[in-house]
C-alpha cells in the first residue's frame, strides 16, 4: 500500500521512521506492506535526521508528489492552505487520507468530511487533537454506548509545560518568571520559536472546538470559544493558589445541559479530586463524562515527534486494514447531521479579556 506524506518536519519524520523501522510489524498486522511512495517538503535544502528509503521521491513539487498515486496521504504540514486543496484533490482522487492538522479540522472539518463521505474515503484525524493520547477514539468508539455531557481537557503541552514549571518553581522558592519558563520550554522542543499559538491559548480552543463536533455533534467555531492563554501566570498565584488548595491548568471544557452546550478555553483552578490535577510538564489528558459510563481518564506523551507520530501510524494501520474491504469510509468520525445546541460560556456568558487574579479563574473539583 502506497503511502506518500506531507511534511517533513518533526512529526513527518517521525511517521517515516516508524513506517521503516516497524515494517513487518506494520505488515503483520496490516495483512499488507506499507511503501512510502513520496514526501512533498517546502524546502529540499532543509538538513533533515531521517533517512527516505531510495525508492521514495522527495520533492517540493506538488505535481511530481501527487504522481506517485498513493493509497493512502498523510498530511502533517499544518496551516489552512495549501493543505485544503491538498486533502481535498486527494480526496477525490481516491486516496484515503490521515491528517494531524486541527486548524484545518476546526475549520473545514465539516466541508472535508462531507468530501470523504461523497467519494467513500476515509479521513481519519486521532493525531489533531492530544497527539498520542487517544482523545477521538475514546469518545467514539470507547464510549461510543454513551450520551456524553462532558469533556474536560489539557489539550496543549507547552502551556502544561509552562504551568508545572511555575508551580515548581513557586513550591520551591526559586526565582522564577513567565517569560524565563517559556525560554526553558523553547531550549527543551517544547515551545516553538513563535510560540503563540500555543500560549493564547489558541491551539487549545481548536482542539476543543473539534471534540464538540464528535461529542457532541455540534460543530464550534474556535473564534467563538471564550479563550484567554497563560502569559499572565506567575509563579506568586501558583503560590496562592497552592495555598487554597488548587492548582492552574489550562482547560479546555465542554458541557451540555439542555438545548445549550457550555464552553470555555481558559486557565482552571484544578481542585484535588480532579485527575487533570496530576497531569504534568508536557504531559496531556481528558476527561470524559457520559450517562452510561460516568467518569473516563486518558493521559499520558501528547506533544512531541514520536507521540504524535504515533497516533498518525495508528490511524494509517487502521485505514491500511480496512481499504482493502473498500470499507475505510467507515472510520470517518465527524457527524453528518448536527445537533441543534446553542453554544453558550462556560462563564454564564461572561467573556474576560484580561484575568487578574484567582477570583476571576472558573473552578473544576472533578
Amino acid at each position: 500500500m502506497r503511502i506518500s506524506i506531507i511534511g517533513f518536519g518533526t512529526v513527518g519524520q517521525g511517521v517515516a521512521d516508524l513506517l521503516q523501522r516497524h515494517a513487518p510489524l506494520y505488515e503483520q498486522r496490516t495483512s499488507v506492506p506499507l511503501e512510502i511512495a513520496s514526501v512533498l517538503v517546502r524546502s529540499l535544502d532543509r538538513k533533515r535526521d531521517i533517512t527516505l528509503p531510495t525508492s521514495c521521491l522527495l520533492t517540493d513539487d506538488p505535481e511530481a508528489f501527487f504522481a506517485a498515486e498513493p493509497d493512502i496521504l498523510v498530511e502533517v504540514a499544518g496551516g489552512i492552505d495549501p493543505a485544503h486543496q491538498y486533502l481535498t484533490r486527494a480526496i477525490t482522487s481516491g486516496a484515503d487520507v490521515v491528517t494531524a492538522n486541527k486548524s484545518l479540522i476546526a475549520k473545514n472539518g465539516g466541508q472535508l468530511f462531507a468530501t470523504a463521505r461523497e467519494h467513500n474515503r476515509a479521513l481519519t484525524m486521532e493525531a489533531a487533537v492530544a497527539g498520542g493520547v487517544p482523545a477521538i477514539d475514546l469518545i467514539t468508539d470507547c464510549l461510543g454506548a454513551n450520551d456524553i455531557t462532558t469533556v474536560a481537557g489539557i489539550l496543549n503541552g507547552t502551556c502544561n509545560f509552562i504551568l508545572s514549571a511555575l508551580e515548581v518553581a513557586a513550591l520551591s522558592g526559586r526565582p522564577a518568571s513567565y517569560d524565563a519558563t517559556l525560554a526553558e520550554a523553547q531550549r527543551l522542543g517544547y515551545a516553538e520559536a513563535d510560540p503563540t499559538l500555543d500560549v493564547s491559548g489558541r491551539d487549545s480552543a481548536e482542539k476543543l472546538a473539534i471534540l464538540c463536533a464528535i461529542a457532541f455533534g455540534t460543530p464550534v467555531n474556535p473564534d467563538d470559544i471564550p479563550n484567554n492563554g497563560i502569559e499572565f501566570i506567575t509563579p506568586e498565584l501558583m503560590a496562592k493558589a497552592r495555598d487554597e488548595r488548587y492548582t492552574i491548568k489550562l482547560l479546555a471544557i465542554a458541557r451540555r445541559e439542555g438545548d445549550k452546550l457550555y464552553v470555555s478555553n481558559r486557565p482552571t483552578l484544578v481542585g484535588g479530586r480532579s485527575r487533570l490535577r496530576l497531569v504534568t510538564y508536557a504531559d496531556m489528558g481528558l476527561s470524559v463524562a457520559g450517562d452510561a459510563m460516568q467518569s473516563a481518564f486518558v493521559s499520558g506523551s501528547g506533544a512531541g515527534r514520536y507521540p504524535t507520530a504515533s497516533a498518525v501510524v495508528a490511524d494509517i494501520l487502521r485505514v491500511a486494514r480496512t481499504r482493502a474491504n473498500n470499507c475505510a469510509h467507515t472510520l470517518n468520525r465527524w457527524p453528518e447531521t448536527t445537533s441543534p445546541l446553542r453554544t453558550a460560556d462556560y462563564l454564564n456568558n461572561e467573556t474576560r479579556s484580561t484575568i487578574i487574579g484567582l477570583e476571576h479563574l472558573p473552578v473544576l473539583q472533578s
